[in-house]
């Protein structure tokens, strides 16, 4: 069984393939993962270092490809998983899709592709351009890892786009979405009622998750010394299951671009009563999360904060809820603000329900963890201006 894992870049294919292959490992399935990103970090968390690629052994062998043996590619990694990676030409140079039919034509040579049970592609992001197209070439399943949020679906939906036209000629399915990060999966439920689809797992926010990919380790690894993570491993042997059963899969029929994008904003823009409450339960959950780093394991709230805003002094902190009231969203520290941003965010007269006095509606605050109002509602902090607070003379904000 050959698995093409597509997703969106960040969302954590890699952390998620590492951890399908070692569950596939426990149900007795010899596996190998091939790493198709030229950052060749796929199977960091499996190896623990970045192994040599198929590009750099290659060029050592003045691409000879009969002076290439098994052993000069294929790393043990943990759990028994076999490991590869593509790599790529240098930043800016090169195509890195040639690069991984390159490595599928090594491979094949190397009679690879028959030693094994299961050959799961990690591959770059969502892009679904030729040369990283390939891999769904040889693959029965894709699996697409997506969250809650709108980009990682609209990303979904382009690769569905990619099977369908692969299906046309290829005998590939989707096997369908994994959730990742996911506390709740509303806007998931929204874009499969519109694009059937099954979903094999939603995996809450962990922060676990993300440690174990700094770390080097699978949660299978990490869960030998801290029992408390076995649970997590459940997830991934769920899907292993769903993946050895032989799922039927689908071809899916992707949603236009105009149709998902009204779709999935409109449930920002728009929301329900159900819809507030979902993301105040993410909310909720961020916060537990929080309150969590207390483990000097963890990163830092500040660093967690770099992280998310990419430069600058400002940290998460300056945008999240306070601590102790999971509704008092502190915006006294944005003296400064993106003009497009702030209309975006829409502090209109239909935001506001003049019924209720709880900050929350005061704001027009619906609830949105303070990640994803950073990533939606603040794409781009180096282009700022002053936020005008003449429209606000009880000085809420």
């Amino acid at each position: 069984m050959k698995l093409a894992v597509y997703g969106k870049g960040g969302i954590g294919k890699s952390t998620t393939s590492c951890n399908i292959s070692v569950a596939l490992s426990r149900r007795g399935k010899r596996v190998l993962q091939i790493g198709c990103d030229p950052k060749h970090d796929s199977t960091f968390t499996l190896t623990g270092f970045l192994i040599p690629t198929i590009i750099d052994t290659l060029q050592a062998k003045d691409y000879h490809y009969e002076d290439v043996w098994p052993e000069d590619v294929i790393y043990q990694g943990y759990g028994d998983v076999d490991c590869v990676e593509a790599g790529g030409p240098p930043a800016g140079a090169g195509c890195g899709g040639y690069v991984v039919g390159e490595t599928v034509k090594l491979l094949k040579e190397l009679n690879a592709f028959d030693e094994y049970d299961v050959i799961l592609f990690d591959v770059l992001g969502d892009v679904v351009c030729g040369g990283f197209a390939a891999p769904l070439n040889y693959a029965d399943y894709c699996l697409i890892v997506t969250d809650n949020g709108f980009d990682a679906l609209f990303a979904a939906n382009r690769i569905a786009a990619s099977v369908r036209e692969k299906a046309r000629t290829h005998s590939l399915r989707l096997a369908g979405l994994i959730g990742n990060r996911t506390a709740t999966r509303d806007l998931i439920d929204k874009y499969v009622d519109a694009v059937p689809m099954p979903v094999l797992e939603v995996l809450p926010l962990i922060e676990d998750i993300r440690v174990s990919r700094v770390k080097g380790k699978t949660l299978f690894e990490m869960s030998e010394l801290n029992n408390s993570l076995t649970y997590v491993c459940e997830y991934y042997l769920n899907i292993a299951d769903q993946l050895i059963a032989n799922p039927e899969g689908v071809v899916p029929k992707e949603a236009a671009d105009r149709e998902l994008f009204s779709l999935l904003s409109d449930f920002y823009l728009n929301p329900t009563d159900d819809d507030k409450n979902d993301q105040l339960f993410e909310l909720e959950q961020f916060n537990d999360e929080e309150d969590n780093l207390s483990d000097p394991n963890h990163p830092s709230d500040s660093d967690k904060g770099d992280k998310l805003l990419g430069s600058g002094e400002a940290t998460l902190d300056a945008y999240a809820p306070k601590k102790g009231s999971e509704l008092e969203f502190d915006l006294s520290t944005l003296k400064e603000f993106n003009e497009h941003a702030f209309d975006e965010w829409n502090f209109d007269e239909s935001r506001f329900d003049e019924d209720k006095n709880d900050e929350e509606d005061e704001l027009g605050y619906l609830g949105l963890d303070s990640e994803d109002f950073l990533k939606g509602y603040l794409p781009d902090l180096s282009k700022v201006a002053h936020l005008d607070c003449s429209d606000d003379p009880d000085n809420t904000l």
